[in-house]
């Protein structure tokens, strides 16, 4: 939207266009699905794994997915799932507040140390 006051054209912009862009930007580091299914928690697991807070790293050898494994403020583990090239495919909080639970849940699924 553009306003005029005497001579000078102001710009102003919503809200919800500085909020996408700001979801756009996350989006560089954090997959669009990751933010859309599973909100902030994602930006909050990819900020805690790329800061050095990765407590495990495993490889599941039939996809080639890495899945890393970081404990957030609350107590609670994030998973981030990346491709064999590192692009993030999603980021998620795990229900289980113990390290091995989670190691167990990923092994399920097919990811090996």
């Amino acid at each position: 939207m553009t306003t005029a006051c005497g001579t000078m054209v102001y710009r102003t912009f919503p809200i919800k266009k500085i909020l996408l862009l700001i979801l756009l930007c996350a989006a560089i580091v954090v997959s669009v699905h990751a933010i859309e299914r599973h909100g902030e928690a994602a930006i909050k697991i990819a900020n805690c794994i790329s800061s050095g807070g990765s407590l495990a790293h495993l490889i599941n050898p039939e996809t080639g997915r890495q899945a890393d494994v970081c404990k957030l403020q609350n107590g609670i583990f994030g998973i981030l799932i990346s491709e064999s090239d590192g692009q993030n495919v999603t980021a998620y909080k795990n229900r289980n507040t113990v390290l091995s639970k989670v190691l167990c849940y990923l092994g399920k699924s097919g990811f090996c140390h």
